[in-house]
C-alpha cells in the first residue's frame, strides 16, 4: 500500500491535470468557435457584397405608401372577383391565420371538381371561397363578426355553450355538430360578405404596378402571391412579387428578378364594417374610396426563387405581427 500523503498527492496530481486538460480543451473549443464564426461572418460579408443594389427609383425611396382608388362601377367590382377567382384556383392566395399558413381555393380550383362556373356564378363561387375562410378563421381564434362588423371574443354562458333551448332540445344534432352551428351563429352573414368584399378588391396587383411605375421601374409583378392576414382582431393583404429585372426563370411561375416588394393593406375591418367597397362601386371613386397601402422593397437573396420561398422564410416575423396586430 502508498503512504497516505502520497496518495494525497497522487490524487492531488491527477486533479490538477484533469482540471489543466478541461482548460485546455475549453480554450481550444472557444477558438475553433471563434473561426467558425468569423468564417461563417466573411462568407456572409461576401455574399452580401455579390448582391445588386436597389434600381435607382427604390433605392431612393425603397419605402412608402401608395393610396389606391377601389373599383369606381358594379362592373369594375365584378372584375375584380372574377381576378379573385381565378388567382385563388391558380393558388396565388394564402391564409395566414394562427401559427398556420394555408391556400384557399374555390369549389371549382379543388380536385375532381365539377366544371368551371362563368359570370356572376363564378363571382359568387370566389367570394364565398374567401368569406368561408374568413369565417373559420375568425372562429378558431375565438372570435365571433357582430352585425356591425366588429370582431368580438365568444363569451358563452357556463354550461350552455350559448344553445337556445329548441336546440338543445332537437334530437337530430349531435354534440359536435351542434357546437359547430352555434359558433357558425356568432358570425353575422351580412358582416361577413362586407369583409369578404373589402378583402376581395385589395387582392389586386394595382398597388404594386403603381409603386413601380411611380418609380421608374417597367409596370410588371412576377410571381404575385397574396396573404390574407387574419389575427389579433384584424384583417390586412399583405403582396409580394419580384419587380424589374433582369428577368430569369424558364416558366412564368419561375421567373423572378434579383429585386421584389412587400405591400401591406391598413386593416380592412373598420372600413368592411361600413361597406367601404360596395360604397365605392355603387357611388364612384373620390378620396374615401382609397385604400392605403404600404411598400417596402429589397434585394432578394439568391437562393430565394420563388414568391413562395421568400413568404416562408418570413413565416416567423409575419406570424408575429399577425398575433401581435403590430404591422409596423
Amino acid at each position: 500500500a502508498y503512504p497516505a500523503a502520497l496518495q494525497k498527492d497522487g490524487a492531488s496530481g491527477g486533479s490538477s491535470q484533469a482540471k489543466k486538460l478541461g482548460q485546455q480543451l475549453a480554450v481550444t473549443g472557444k477558438q475553433l468557435l471563434v473561426a467558425a464564426m468569423t468564417g461563417i461572418g466573411e462568407s456572409s460579408r461576401l455574399w452580401r457584397s455579390s448582391l445588386p443594389q436597389l434600381p435607382p427609383g427604390l433605392r431612393e425611396q425603397p419605402e412608402g405608401e401608395v393610396r389606391v382608388p377601389l373599383p369606381s362601377t358594379e362592373a369594375g367590382l365584378l372584375e375584380c372577383l372574377r381576378d379573385l377567382g381565378r388567382t385563388m384556383d391558380g393558388g396565388g392566395i394564402l391564409v395566414l391565420g394562427r401559427r398556420r399558413l394555408y391556400p384557399t381555393r374555390t369549389e371549382d380550383g379543388a380536385e375532381g371538381a365539377t366544371p368551371r362556373r362563368v359570370g356572376a356564378e363564378a363571382c359568387n363561387a370566389a367570394l364565398n371561397a374567401l368569406a368561408a375562410a374568413l369565417r373559420a378563421e375568425l372562429l378558431d381564434q375565438g372570435y365571433g363578426l357582430s352585425a356591425q362588423g366588429v370582431p368580438l371574443p365568444m363569451l358563452q354562458r357556463r354550461g350552455t355553450l350559448g344553445v337556445c333551448g329548441a336546440d338543445a332540445e332537437d334530437e337530430e344534432i349531435d354534440g359536435q355538430a351542434l357546437l359547430r352551428k352555434v359558433r357558425e351563429g356568432k358570425v353575422n352573414d351580412e358582416a361577413l360578405r362586407r369583409l369578404a368584399e373589402e378583402v376581395a378588391v385589395n387582392i389586386t396587383v394595382s398597388p404594386g404596378i403603381q409603386v413601380v411605375v411611380d418609380r421608374g421601374l417597367p409596370p410588371l409583378l412576377l410571381q404575385p402571391t397574396f396573404v390574407v392576414c387574419i389575427g389579433g382582431g384584424q384583417v390586412r393583404v399583405l403582396t409580394f412579387a419580384f419587380v424589374g429585372g433582369p428577368v430569369t426563370g424558364d416558366r412564368p411561375d419561375r421567373k423572378r428578378t434579383p429585386f421584389a416588394i412587400r405591400l401591406a393593406t391598413e386593416d380592412l375591418v373598420p372600413p368592411a364594417a361600413v361597406g367601404r367597397a360596395k360604397a365605392a362601386a355603387t357611388t364612384g371613386t373620390s378620396a374615401e374610396t382609397c385604400s392605403a397601402v404600404r411598400y417596402a422593397a429589397h434585394v432578394v437573396p439568391p437562393m430565394v426563387e420563388t414568391t413562395l420561398d421568400e413568404i416562408v422564410s418570413l413565416e416567423e416575423e409575419l406570424f408575429e405581427a399577425n398575433e401581435m396586430g403590430d404591422w409596423h
